[in-house]
């Protein structure tokens, strides 16, 4: 079975790859393995003619079948640990971050500084938007977290 490759069968289907002209597609199990009982040549698509191993010659596929699996698998691992390798950096804080107690103080000490713009209203510093007195801390903290951990508010409380 020189110059094909076995991917993976699916629902009595067997994904095949042409040695000469690399075109994928699928022949019927029943067909692939009558075939290589019977060493009678399957064409792909485009009439190339390749005859699947025997039976007790599939350690060449077993192991094109094992590269492929192994290749998907490792494929999938670098993807979870990108996705990890990225959540603990956004856990991570950095040194010289301020911590979160310190971020709640400098956005309160900014709130209350606002200026007021009607009643119980006043403007983010950062961004000029409306917000309640009462939520205007918080909205400062979550909004504008690297604003203000980039330029501390100089007030010790």
């Amino acid at each position: 079975m020189a110059g094909v490759s076995i991917f993976e069968v699916v629902d009595g289907l067997r994904l095949v790859n042409c040695g000469q002209c690399a075109c994928l597609y699928a022949v019927p199990v029943a067909v692939f393995l009558q075939s290589a009982k019977d060493q009678k040549a399957i064409h792909c698509p485009h009439g190339h003619a390749w005859t699947p191993a025997s039976p007790d010659a599939e350690s060449s596929s077993n192991v094109s079948q094992t590269i492929y699996e192994l290749s998907r698998a490792l494929m999938e691992t670098a993807t979870k640990f990108e996705a990890a390798k990225r959540r603990i950096d956004e856990l991570t804080p950095l040194a010289g971050t301020p911590s979160l107690k310190e971020l709640r103080r400098r956005s309160h000490i900014l709130a209350e500084r606002a200026e007021g713009v009607e009643a119980g209203r006043a403007l983010c510093p950062y961004c000029g938007q409306k917000k309640y007195r009462n939520s205007l801390a918080e909205h400062i903290r979550r909004q504008h977290k690297q604003l203000l951990i980039e330029n501390p508010v100089n007030i010790v409380a």
